[in-house]
């Protein structure tokens, strides 16, 4: 939710409601099957600088 600044996630498994700060929005983003490596390596190329 933008204007929350956070992500909600829910679990079905455990019925539960999960808000996502902004970090552990983007590696929750960056979680689409790519290999470790390379979610590793997008993640420190959006935050260099930081």
């Amino acid at each position: 939710m933008d204007e929350w600044n956070c992500l909600l996630v829910y679990t079905p498994e455990a019925p539960a409601i999960h808000y996502l700060s902004p970090l552990a929005w983007v590696v929750f983003e960056l979680c689409d099957g790519s290999p470790r490596a390379d979610i590793q390596e997008t993640y420190l190329r959006l935050n260099a600088g930081k």
